[in-house]
């Protein structure tokens, strides 16, 4: 008789053996007494959910501190009502029945919010309890998240001369088109949440009029960390052929791929986007990338890109007064914060060829790299760069004229948390141009001997 004949079936009825075996002597002694369970949070909270959208999942652990097994009689919702949502073990419900958690071991409960769309414009909070009931003894865990109602959009042509107001916010999903010939006006305190991979496309006119007290907010629709303040987590808004009039003022775009996208071609001398007290920034490419565009900027911040922070290229118009072009972000970046040329090839591989007229007055252009301003001319004579009172980071001897200063730092109060206001020490204080605009990015009057960006340096902000 050889071995490997028998062998096999041997080892599958030791195998069922010990199975049989094991399976019958394992019977965990259950404690007979209540037992404090303990939990790893006493609320589980959900920040802002938009009505009508899930949120994300909240962990909690309940642990079993006996040494011994027990039997969770009952865990389940205080109310009737379904905003919130369990998975224990696998099982999604409200309520669930004779939970086993062994001696010294947890047992994790998944929760979800959904809260429905109700006839209140302002945030609203939603609470309830998770309790949990062990031979007699009852505890709780609060519930509670905030809700906020919304205006949906998903995939939409604008009705003509539409207007956004602040009642409730706008949340955007895929494209949303202004038409050629129709504008958008988005009145103060207007908040717009974009979802992942969507575009605001304006064919027409976009006017963003917000206020220092109350700005006009575009940004992602996942208010949770680490997607709340990470960058490209929606596509941005796209400025196509022939718009024109589109202006900003106290509006903050951020955590896009490119906050402002131009493609408009009306080469006429006038600015089809103008930009004023805004804030641009954190965005995976650019906060502002311009295809033979004409394009003006006051008193704005535009910070913090994985590429060029603003692109201005195949010809076009690029004025910046009293801003801060300002790259902190802490990745790799061969891309200066601010580049310029005269030529750029298309999404169509077609090369793009015109003037450009570049004017830097009383600006901060900075970041991390060796080289912050770079220029490039393809056609001799295409590059008209105009420029005074500056502080550049750049290695361009040609920029130490025209009172601007090079590579002194512009101790920012807090860089690394976009923060590009200044400190008192800072060589941008009193060396800007005096009367070219009266306020800062915040609404702070400008002194006889103002500084250079966005913002002023106020004494009262002395450390």
């Amino acid at each position: 008789m050889k071995l490997h004949k028998i062998f096999p079936g041997f080892i599958l009825i030791l195998l069922n053996g010990l199975f049989f075996f094991s399976a019958c002597s394992y019977e965990p002694e259950i404690e007979e007494q209540p037992v404090q369970l303990t939990f790893s949070a006493d609320t589980i909270q959900f920040d802002t959910i938009f009505a009508e959208r899930k949120s994300i999942t909240r962990r909690l652990l309940v642990k079993n501190p006996s040494k011994n097994a027990i039997s969770i009689d009952q865990i389940g919702l205080s109310s009737n009502k379904d905003h919130f949502q369990l998975v224990v073990n696998g099982r999604e419900g409200h309520s669930f029945a004779n939970q086993l958690v062994l001696g010294n071991d947890s047992l994790l409960i998944l929760v979800e919010a959904y809260i429905d769309q109700t006839n209140e414009n302002n945030p609203f909070v939603i609470r309830d309890a998770l309790t949990f009931i062990n031979r007699g003894n009852e505890q709780q865990v609060v519930l509670e998240a905030w809700g906020q109602n919304a205006n949906y959009l998903n995939d939409s042509i604008l009705v003509c001369d539409s207007r956004w107001t602040a009642k409730r916010p706008y949340i955007l999903s895929n494209n949303i088109l202004v038409d050629s010939s129709c504008s958008l006006t988005i009145e103060p305190g207007t908040k717009i949440y974009s979802a992942n991979n969507s575009f605001i496309l304006v064919a027409g006119t976009l006017k963003a009029e917000g206020t220092a007290e109350n700005p006009v907010i575009f940004m992602n629709d996942r208010l949770d960390e680490p997607f709340a303040s990470a960058p490209g987590q929606w596509g941005g808004i796209v400025f196509l052929e022939g718009s024109t009039d589109n202006y900003f003022s106290h509006t903050q775009i951020k955590n896009g791929v490119v906050g402002l996208n131009l493609n408009i071609f009306n080469r006429d001398g006038e600015a089809d986007v103008v930009v004023e007290n805004s804030l641009i920034g954190n965005m995976t490419f650019s906060a502002v990338l311009s295809l033979n565009s004409e394009f003006t900027a006051t008193n704005s911040v535009f910070f913090n890109t994985a590429l060029g922070t603003i692109s201005h290229i195949g010809g076009g118009l690029a004025t910046y007064q009293h801003c801060t072009i300002a790259n902190y972000l802490n990745v790799a970046r061969e891309q200066p914060a601010a580049f310029f040329s005269d030529f750029a090839v298309d999404n169509n591989e077609n090369q793009v060829i015109n003037p450009l007229e570049i004017n830097l007055f009383n600006s901060i252009i900075y970041g991390r790299n060796l080289e912050e301003v770079f220029f490039r001319e393809e056609v001799a004579g295409y590059l008209s760069v105009t420029f005074s009172n500056n502080l550049f980071r750049t290695t361009n001897s040609q920029l130490n004229s025209n009172n601007s200063i090079l590579n002194e730092n512009p101790l920012f109060k807090e860089p690394n948390n976009s923060d590009f206001s200044l400190t008192e020490t800072s060589p941008a204080v009193g060396k800007a141009i005096p009367g070219s605009t009266s306020f800062d990015i915040r609404g702070q009057l400008r002194d006889s001997t103002p500084d250079l960006g966005a913002y002023e340096f106020i004494p009262t902000e002395r450390e």
